[in-house]
Formats: C-alpha cells, sequence, structure tokens
C-alpha cells in the first residue's frame, strides 16, 4: 500500500511549529546561561543597576522564548481534542503569560 502524501499546507504548519520550538528552546537556553554568568557577575562584583536590569530582562525574554517554544505544539496537540482540553490549554497558557507580566512587575518594583 502506498503511503499517502500530506497536503502541503499541513507539512508548512508542521514544519513552522517546529522551527519556532527549536528557536524558542535554543534562545532561551542562551539567555538562561547569559543570565547565570551575569548573575555570578553580578555576586562577586559590585556593578550598576543598569547590570541587573539587563539580565533580568534576558530572563523574561527566555521565558517568552520557553513560551512560544511549548505554545505552538502544545496547541496542535489540543487541537483536535473535545473543549475541555482546549479550554485548560488556554486558562494554562494565560497563567503562565500572567506569571512572567507580574514577574516583570515585581523586577520593576
Amino acid at each position: 500500500m502506498a503511503r499517502r502524501e500530506r497536503p502541503a499546507e499541513a507539512r508548512e504548519r508542521r514544519d513552522m511549529q517546529k522551527t519556532c520550538a527549536f528557536w524558542g528552546l535554543a534562545i532561551a537556553a542562551v539567555l538562561f546561561v547569559v543570565a547565570a554568568v551575569m548573575g555570578m557577575i553580578d555576586k562577586w562584583v559590585d556593578v550598576p543597576q543598569v547590570f541587573t536590569t539587563i539580565m533580568n530582562i534576558f530572563n523574561i525574554v527566555s521565558k517568552v522564548a520557553i513560551l512560544l517554544a511549548v505554545a505552538l505544539p502544545a496547541y496542535a496537540y489540543v487541537r483536535g481534542r473535545k473543549r475541555g482540553w482546549r479550554i485548560f490549554y488556554w486558562v494554562a497558557l494565560i497563567i503562565y503569560a500572567l506569571c512572567v507580566v507580574f514577574d516583570v512587575v515585581v523586577i520593576a518594583a
């Protein structure tokens, strides 16, 4: 039996999800490492407040990148499921986004 070819649009959507997931994870990993190194420098050396602010921005951007890396494949997972799964997805996504925003607010205060 011959294998059925999938439509180009579905293949392109999967490729975009994989691309976003990979780059979101890669950006988050790099920024987590940079923020950790900057945290060590901040601990050992007296640095200006701008340095700490930049470190906090890196942490926030890395959290947003993780959100991007996880949110798209997760939606692809729940898209074909029952309504309860999709509602749970959106609630979890909103909670994560609010936690990132409140982290921004706590850092700014």
